[in-house]
């Protein structure tokens, strides 16, 4: 798949996550506090009874806490990722098992990235961008 800008993407597992109707972009940032968890998580709920598929590179502590909770409560997910996805490339552990039972769909956008980049603030940012691009539901919470 290439989105529009050019960017090209490969991907494991369920494709047929990219074209579900209920996608939505996960992007808290590093700052956000404990105390907001309690309404992080309502809304979380909310989103799951409703069957979305939540978007994101699950870099931070909350949206990977989020992915766990996805993980946990039976939802779906596609997470971006800066890596390469050589000819025999498979996720490891859970991800694989998530990828099996159609609940996960890996993305490399590393055409975007020179080979072996390292995940500094810059790549952060185009992933989230390519994240915005993939769903079609925004739900971040921005801090300064």
């Amino acid at each position: 798949m290439t989105l529009d800008d050019g960017t090209p993407l490969w991907g494991f597992g369920n494709r047929f996550l990219l074209e579900h109707p209920r996608r939505v972009s996960v992007q808290f940032s590093r700052r956000t506090m404990e105390a907001e968890w309690p309404a992080i998580e309502e809304q979380l709920e909310d989103y799951l009874e409703q069957g979305y598929v939540f978007v994101s590179p699950f870099i931070s502590p909350f949206e990977q806490r989020v992915l766990r909770e996805v993980v946990e409560r039976g939802g779906r997910a596609i997470r971006l990722t800066h890596r390469f996805f050589g000819e025999k490339y498979k996720p490891g552990g859970r991800f694989f098992d998530l990828c099996a039972a159609g609940r996960l769909l890996e993305l490399s956008v590393a055409g975007a990235f020179p080979r072996f980049a390292r995940l500094d603030r810059a790549a952060c940012l185009l992933l989230n961008a390519v994240t915005g691009g993939v769903a079609t539901t925004q739900w971040s919470q921005q801090r300064g």
